[in-house]
C-alpha cells in the first residue's frame, strides 16, 4: 500500500460525487505533467488524502487501480481511479499544523510549499512518515474529541468511537504503514551494518547499543528500493549520527569528511572529528552521499560568479579532445519552464499589485513572446515605465519564486533529456549548458535533476559583462578549445550564437519556439532523441 495527496480545489465536489480521481492524459502542449503521470501508480487499497482550499477535507481508499477511461462532460481520454471518499467532520487546516507536517515533506515533489500553501499539480506522493502524521492530526480532530474539562475518556466517548468507521480506517492504515516501515528499516539495518564492520565509520566505536544506522537520503525522500539499499546510509555512533542527520557533517562521494563552519576547527577534537578524515566507501555510496551533501548539509553551496577578467576564469585550462561538443540552452530546451513560469510570474505581479505598482492582468503572453532573453531585458519590456530600482526588486522576487518551484518539483525536464545525455556521454562527447538564466536558478535545476552526472560545466549570462549569448558561447569555445560542436536551443539567440562561433545550430520545436526563428537553424528537431540523427544528415 502507498499513500498520496490529491490537490483538488474546485474539482473536489465533482470528483467526490463521482467517487473518482481523474486527470487528462496529456496537456494542451501534448506533454504529461508529472502530477498527472503519477495517476498510473495508483493501485487498489492505496490511501489518498484529499486537499482542497487549504484543508485536508477527506481520506479515501482506492477501490481499483488506475485505468484509462472517459469522464462525463470531458471528451478526451483520461486517467481514472475509483475511490471511496470519507469526508472529515473537522477538516485539517494545513497552515495551522504546518510545523508538525513540514519535517516530513520531501525535498522533491512536495505537495506543499514552504509557506504552507498547496503546490500546483494534481497528485503527489505521500511518504509513510507524512501519512502517519496526517492520520494522527485527523484522529486528534475527528475521533478523540473530548471536552476540555474531561480528565478521562468518558463512557460516552468510548461508545461514540467504538463503532466509528473513520477510527477503524485510521487504525488499519496506521498499522499497515508502521509495519511496512518497521520491516523495511529492519532489513536496511541488517544489511548495512556489515558494510561498516559493525563499528562507527568515523571513530571506530563498536559498542552495539550506541551505534546507529543512518540514512544518507532519508526515508521521506527515498523510493522503496532506496529505503532498502544498504549503500544509502552509514553506521555511526550516536554522537556522529546526530551530526550527520542534522547536516553538521557530510561526506563527499569519495568518502571525505566535510564539517559545517558552525563547528570551529578548534573544536574538532571535542567532537571526534578530523580535518582530513575519510571513510571507506564503495562506488555505490557516492550518489547517496552527494544527495545528502546537497540537500541536508547545512553549509550552502557556493555559486562562483567571477568575471572573465577575474583570475582568468575563461582561460584555456582544461581543453578536451573529444569527437563533438554539445552546448544546450536550458529554458525551453532541457527544462520545461512553462510549468513554473506562469505561477512564478503571477506571484511576482501579485507583489506589484500589493505595492500599487500594477493593475490589470499579468502579461504572461507578452513574456512568452520574449522568452529566452536575459531577465533585465524581460523587465525592461514588461515594465517600461517603472524605475530601475523597482525592476531589480521584481527580478529578485521572480527569481526566488522560480527556484522555489523548481525545488518543490513543480517543473520537469523535457522527455528524453537523461536518455540523450547518457548516450552522448557514453559515446565520448562533452556536454555543456549555456543559458541566459541566472546562476542560482541554473544551479537549482542542475541539482534537482543531477545533471552534473553528464554536464561538464554550466554557464550563466551572469558570468560575462555582455548580455550577448554569442559572446557567452564564444567563451565556452575558447575555454575548452572546441572545434567541432553544436548549439541546441529553441530561440533565435541560440541559433545566432551557434553561427557566430562556427558551430552547428540545432533548433528545438518546443513550447516557446517560433517558426520564423527556427527557419535560421541548420536543422530542427521535435524530440531530443532525434538530435544525433539530424546532425548526421546535415
Amino acid at each position: 500500500m502507498n499513500s498520496f495527496i490529491v490537490m483538488q480545489g474546485e474539482t473536489y465536489h465533482e470528483e467526490r460525487e463521482a467517487g473518482i480521481l481523474w486527470t487528462p492524459q496529456i496537456d494542451k502542449s501534448g506533454m504529461v505533467p508529472h502530477s498527472w503521470r503519477r495517476m498510473q501508480e495508483l493501485e487498489r487499497g492505496d490511501l489518498v488524502f484529499h486537499y482542497s482550499r487549504g484543508y485536508i477535507v477527506a481520506v479515501s481508499l482506492l477501490r481499483e487501480a488506475c485505468r484509462t477511461g472517459r469522464v462525463p462532460g470531458h471528451p478526451d481520454a483520461a486517467f481514472v481511479a475509483e475511490t471511496a471518499y470519507r469526508e472529515l467532520e473537522f477538516p485539517v487546516l494545513v497552515k495551522d499544523h504546518f510545523k508538525a507536517i513540514q519535517p516530513y515533506l520531501p525535498v522533491k515533489y512536495s505537495a506543499f510549499q514552504e509557506d504552507a500553501n498547496g503546490n500546483s499539480g494534481y497528485l503527489y506522493p505521500c511518504n509513510e512518515e507524512l501519512a502517519i502524521r496526517l492520520l494522527e492530526l485527523i484522529s486528534s480532530l475527528n475521533v478523540f474529541m473530548v471536552e476540555d474539562e474531561q480528565l478521562e475518556l468518558a463512557i460516552e466517548v468510548v461508545k461514540r468511537t467504538k463503532h466509528n468507521p473513520l477510527l477503524t480506517l485510521i487504525a488499519e492504515m496506521e498499522l499497515e504503514i508502521k509495519t511496512k516501515m518497521r520491516l523495511g528499516r529492519e532489513q536496511f539495518e541488517k544489511s548495512l551494518q556489515p558494510l561498516w564492520a559493525d563499528e562507527c565509520a568515523l571513530c571506530g566505536f563498536a559498542l552495539e547499543e550506541a551505534l546507529t544506522t543512518t540514512y544518507a537520503k532519508p526515508w521521506k525522500d527515498s523510493t522503496d528500493a532506496e529505503r532498502l539499499d544498504p549503500y544509502n546510509g552509514i553506521l555511526l555512533c550516536a554522537n556522529h549520527a546526530a551530526l550527520f542527520q542534522s547536516g553538521l557533517i557530510a561526506f563527499t562521494g569519495a568518502g571525505s569528511l566535510r564539517v559545517a563552519s558552525r563547528i570551529p576547527e578548534t573544536d574538532y577534537a571535542k567532537y571526534g572529528l578530523g580535518k582530513y578524515a575519510k571513510v571507506a566507501v564503495a562506488p555505490e555510496h557516492a550518489s547517496y552521499f552527494r544527495w545528502h551533501k546537497r540537500n541536508i548539509f547545512v553549509e550552502p553551496r557556493k555559486v562562483k560568479l567571477a568575471k572573465p577578467a577575474e583570475a582568468g576564469l575563461f582561460d584555456a585550462q582544461e581543453k578536451e579532445d573529444r569527437a563533438t561538443s554539445f552546448i544546450f540552452d536550458m529554458d525551453g530546451t532541457l527544462f520545461r519552464t512553462d510549468l513554473i513560469l506562469e505561477r512564478s510570474l503571477e506571484n511576482t505581479f501579485d507583489w506589484l499589485r500589493e505595492q500599487g505598482q500594477w493593475t490589470g492582468r499579468t502579461p504572461i503572453d507578452r513574456y512568452r513572446e520574449i522568452m529566452g532573453v536575459p531577465l533585465p531585458t524581460v523587465w525592461e519590456t514588461l515594465l517600461p515605465e517603472h524605475t530601475l530600482d523597482l525592476r531589480e526588486q521584481v527580478n529578485a522576487i521572480f527569481h526566488e519564486r522560480l527556484i522555489h518551484n523548481i525545488q518543490s518539483g513543480t517543473g520537469a525536464l523535457y522527455p528524453n533529456v537523461e536518455e540523450l545525455f547518457a548516450s552522448l556521454k557514453a559515446e565520448g562527447h562533452t556536454i555543456y549548458i549555456a543559458s541566459n538564466g541566472m546562476a542560482a536558478y541554473l544551479s537549482a535545476i542542475v541539482e534537482q535533476y543531477d545533471l552534473d552526472r553528464w554536464v561538464t560545466e554550466t554557464f550563466s549570462i551572469e558570468q560575462i559583462d555582455s548580455l550577448d549569448k554569442g559572446v557567452l558561447i564564444g567563451e565556452i569555445v575558447k575555454k575548452y578549445g572546441i572545434t567541432d560542436g553544436a548549439v541546441i536551443g529553441d530561440r533565435l539567440s541560440d541559433i545566432r550564437a551557434a553561427k557566430a562561433n562556427g558551430l552547428t545550430a540545432v533548433g528545438c520545436r518546443f513550447h516557446f519556439a517560433q517558426e520564423a526563428e527556427l527557419a535560421e537553424a541548420d536543422c530542427v528537431i521535435e524530440d531530443l532523441l532525434d538530435l544525433q540523427e539530424s546532425l548526421t544528415s546535415i
